[in-house]
């Protein structure tokens, strides 16, 4: 038995048109079956943040170190809080007679396990005060230099950052 067919011996005869749908859904299917093995953006994890942060201290002490007069050098940042997001919402209003309700819910992404809230803005925190010890800094004017290259990075008040000789 041998399984030789042409495309046109598909489309030819009565059933043309149930044909065509079949292969329309086939299509469609492959698409969806190929859609879910591409990967997805995940949504920020709080683990992120964290390294977000390590990286600001990281680019900070590597610009700081850059200074005429600034030998190694090490910062640590403090925050006040944590990063905030804010997420999409839907919002309907019911209104029953006189009485009107608004609901909101989040905009979901994803289904299952896999379902996270749409995050259209995320702010990071802030800053409660920054540590800087680096070598020169016994020298008063690349102290003074070193602050407000930490002030205009970050900022933070002069009176939140504390540069230490190391």
């Amino acid at each position: 038995m041998k399984l030789n067919f042409r495309l046109n011996d598909i489309f030819k005869g009565k059933n043309k048109n149930i044909t065509v749908i079949y292969v329309i859904v086939i299509i469609g299917v492959l698409f969806l079956c190929i859609g879910s093995f591409t990967p997805q953006k995940s949504a920020p994890k709080s683990g992120d943040t964290a390294n977000i942060n390590e990286n600001l201290e990281k680019r900070i002490s590597d610009i700081l170190s850059k200074i005429s007069g600034v030998g190694d050098v090490h910062v640590m940042i403090t925050y006040k809080s944590s990063a905030m997001k804010a997420t999409a919402k839907n919002k309907t209003l019911e209104t029953s007679g006189d009485i009107s309700k608004l609901s909101e819910e989040n905009v979901i992404l994803g289904s299952g396990s896999s379902s996270s809230p749409f995050i259209i803005r995320e702010d990071m925190p802030k800053i409660q005060g920054v540590v800087v010890v680096a070598e020169g800094a016994e020298n008063a004017a690349v102290k003074k230099e070193i602050t407000d290259a930490v002030r205009a990075l970050t900022g933070a008040s002069a009176a939140n950052i504390g540069v230490f000789p190391r």
